[in-house]
């Protein structure tokens, strides 16, 4: 068991086989100073010796100054902080500091990340449980000691992956995670957390917790939208990226899982065996059961060693290479993010060619409009009284001239009967009867205020309004389109920039996984060997 320890392809360091560019040849030799000159400069760098820098938490100075000390964590156990039900806490550890952590505080510090360095591929951390988990084990399955064990080693990973990225290292988020006088919660509702927007393409690419006032005019293209012209450089990225998620995921790993669990039921089966022997050795007496209890022994072995080998290629292999198909959809989410600023900068060029269109046809109607106004209020005559309109005028004006009608004449015909000169005045009409309305339909009138409202009474007004509105977005969208195509370029280059750099990472790391494999089966074919050695010496005495 003591040979396969220390299999973790992520502990100790392994110098790197690639060749780095030397640059001491291009070194130019400076002039030598004169005496005074190097007493003031030794003087000058004394002073600046004794500069100390200040830091504002033991954590920023440890990782300052140490950038290579190593983050482990010793303890995962269950804690009742604030929960009755209680939560597995994660006890973390650098240097003489600690700080205890759970699962979730360490899914929002990815997140967090995520947000806050867009462009970087962020290291991934262990998966959440899965439904055939909680079908196993419904009750026990946050409490499973082996996912527990998996949990603890794949976290610190993520933590010293984390910190041997200097944007990550030197981000107060991260310090912050692991000082034990910080509160997560009050982490994420302080800046820089606060500070960002809620969809990061809203952002300039590095820092964007500063997003200015023309990152709200751009748009949020869908997932569906499709750039119309992309680099053929990243397009091989992206193509690439599938592939190694395809190869990684669905071949490697699939079929590790199920060499892995053949191997669990090799070892059981070895362990069933084993016992079988030495009982059958019980029955024999002399040389013969020496050699068959020398066999049963050489079968309890290798059941010990292949338990051995499913473990050390778990730990060694197996989570190393799912951590690799992880790291296959980061990878990808960082290009998607690129891909998606290029189609914020093509759709804000589109629409302000629109608008600007827009704004043409507008201004024509204007023009337009203005010249048939100058045209008719110069020329147009005026025009005739119409015979309807001079009969309605004298009408009005012979009503104006008669008396006002009182109360006394419009009363019974009996008052003009009973005047003195007997004269029978005109006949009165008997009053009339007010109009019975038709057939009202409930609703019409509120349908027809709707109408009258949605009509245009003066489109003069409305067309002049919508100049000066189409004038503002296009000032809006020329702002953006600025913003828009450095994001684009800016994107580009940290997307670019960090990808190199973990493509070296993942070289390393796939050669680190592999000797660990060969290794493994190395020293599980090694002490099979000699068991097995030792009972063909036994049997051949027999």
């Amino acid at each position: 068991m003591a040979d396969f320890e220390d299999n973790n392809p992520f502990e100790g360091s392994e110098s790197n086989d690639g060749h780095m560019p030397e640059f001491d040849h291009l070194s130019v030799a400076s002039p030598k100073p004169s005496d005074g000159e190097s007493d003031r400069r030794d003087s000058a760098e004394s002073g600046t010796a004794r500069v100390s820098k200040t830091y504002s938490s033991k954590v920023e100075q440890i990782l300052d100054e140490h950038p290579e000390i190593e983050i482990v964590i010793v303890d995962a156990s269950k804690s009742h902080e604030g929960n009755s039900r209680g939560f597995i806490a994660y006890t973390i550890k650098i240097q003489d500091l600690t700080v205890r952590r759970r699962y979730s505080e360490f899914e929002s510090l990815r997140a967090t990340l995520s947000k806050l360095f867009p462009t970087l591929v962020i290291p991934p951390i262990p998966e959440k449980h899965t439904m055939s988990d909680y079908a196993a084990a419904p009750t026990k399955a946050k409490e499973d000691a082996t996912i527990i064990e998996h949990r603890q080693r794949m976290l610190a990973v993520f933590l010293n992956r984390c910190k041997a990225m200097d944007e990550i290292r030197s981000c107060a988020v991260f310090q912050r995670f692991l000082d034990s006088n910080s509160s997560w919660q009050e982490v994420l509702n302080s800046p820089p957390v606060s500070q960002l927007p809620k969809n990061v393409l809203k952002a300039p690419p590095i820092h964007p917790e500063t997003a200015s006032l023309a990152h709200s005019y751009l748009p949020v293209p869908s997932s569906s939208t499709r750039l119309k012209s992309n680099s053929p450089q990243f397009d091989e990225i992206e193509q690439n990226a599938k592939e190694y998620e395809a190869i990684i995921a669905n071949g490697l790993e699939k079929v590790n899982r199920r060499i892995i669990k053949r191997y669990s039921d090799k070892a059981a089966d070895f362990s069933e065996l084993g016992a079988r022997f030495n009982a059958f050795s019980l029955e024999e007496h002399g040389s013969l059961a020496s050699a068959i209890e020398r066999v049963g022994q050489a079968i309890d072995n290798t059941y010990i060693t292949t338990e051995a080998l499913v473990a050390a290629l778990g730990a060694s292999f197996s989570e190393p290479l799912g951590e690799s198909a992880q790291f296959a959809s980061a990878v990808r989410s960082v290009l998607k993010y690129r891909r998606q600023k290029a189609i914020q900068q093509e759709l804000t060029a589109d629409t302000l060619v629109h608008k600007k269109a827009n704004l043409e046809t507008l201004e024509r109607q204007e023009l337009e409009a203005q010249r048939i106004n100058q045209y008719l209020n110069h020329h147009q005559p005026e025009a005739p009284e119409s015979p309807s309109a001079a009969a309605a005028a004298a009408a009005a004006a012979a009503e104006d001239q008669s008396p006002p009608r009182t109360s006394t004449d419009s009363s019974t015909g009996l008052a003009s009967e009973s005047s003195p000169s007997g004269a029978s005045g005109p006949a009165l009409s008997p009053p009339t009867s007010p109009r019975k309305r038709g057939f009202k339909i409930p609703g019409m009138s509120k349908l027809n205020h709707a109408i009258h409202g949605l009509m245009d009474v003066d489109p003069e007004a409305t067309r002049r309004s919508n100049i000066g509105k189409t004038k503002e977005q296009i000032a809006q969208l020329e702002e953006a389109l600025k913003v828009a195509r450095a994001d684009t370029q800016t994107a580009s280059e940290s997307v670019q920039t960090d990808l190199e750099r973990f493509q070296k990472t993942k070289e390393q790391d796939l050669r680190r996984i592999m000797r660990a494999y060969v290794k493994c089966h190395v020293e599980w074919a090694r002490k099979n060997l000699e068991s097995w050695q030792e009972a063909k010496a036994e049997l051949d005495k027999v």
